[in-house]
């Protein structure tokens, strides 16, 4: 894990990247393990899937595969960065995971018991 800026940082956004020329499916499995662990946890943390070249306005940490990390780290979004392949998907997110948990350099909100979920929709599709 590539860390771009100063101590300890509230996680609202993760983002993983790819490029526009190409999604692979392998990469979306990635997504969905991330986001399922981040939901497992009780966390507030939205995951995104979105296009480095479209990236939302703010975000704490961006995955993205070990090819795009210079691509990734030229943006200068002052996001950690965390390589991650599909194979070393599952130590990368528990990696994240337990940084989180620990609370020392990143941390997060929990989601209240009986809070509503947050879902997120595009179109008919529920992300």
């Amino acid at each position: 894990m590539t860390a771009s800026r100063g101590s300890r940082r509230l996680v609202r956004t993760i983002v993983c990247g790819y490029t526009l020329d190409e999604l692979p499916v392998s990469w979306l499995r990635v997504f969905h393990r991330l986001e399922r662990e981040v939901a497992k946890a009780g966390l507030r943390i939205r995951v995104d899937l979105s296009p480095l070249e479209r990236l939302p306005e703010r975000f704490e940490v961006l995955v993205v595969h070990p090819s795009l990390v210079e691509r990734a780290q030229a943006l200068r979004t002052g996001a950690l960065i965390v390589p991650a392949t599909r194979d070393r998907a599952q130590a990368a997110v528990d990696e994240l995971m337990l940084q989180l948990a620990g609370g020392t350099s990143l941390h997060a909100e929990h989601v209240g018991v009986g809070e509503p979920r947050i879902v997120v929709h595009r179109g008919s599709d529920v992300l």
